[in-house]
């Protein structure tokens, strides 16, 4: 089947791949079937005026925790136990307002 996509010819073949003929280049797209709730979350995660393959190929160039290792490596004592001491403080924070919010719920809070 002959179709314009962008004013350039396409065809499409049994595998569901397009293929754009313009001059001696040529562009693969496929289709990709995700559910509901991945299509909600790729919107949200996705930048103004990104398509979703931009959005892909950025959130799939996230590294790995282990490429984090070594990048603290010059951090000095004081600013160390500045964020030790602030995590402390927002792990407290939170815990507090779980308390709080389970206790209006009337579930009793010591048990968590």
């Amino acid at each position: 089947m002959l179709f314009t996509y962008r004013e350039r010819p396409f065809f499409i073949n049994r595998y569901d791949i397009i293929i754009c003929v313009e001059s001696f280049c040529y562009t693969v797209l496929r289709s990709i079937t995700i559910t509901d709730d991945a299509y909600e979350i790729l919107t949200k995660m996705k930048l103004e005026g990104e398509s979703f393959s931009d959005a892909i190929r950025r959130l799939a160039k996230r590294g790995s925790l282990a490429e984090c290792a070594g990048l603290w490596a010059d951090m000095t004592d004081d600013e160390y136990r500045a964020l030790v001491e602030g995590a402390e403080s927002l792990k407290e924070e939170a815990n507090q307002s779980v308390k709080r919010r389970l206790n209006k719920a009337g579930v009793r809070a010591e048990s968590y």
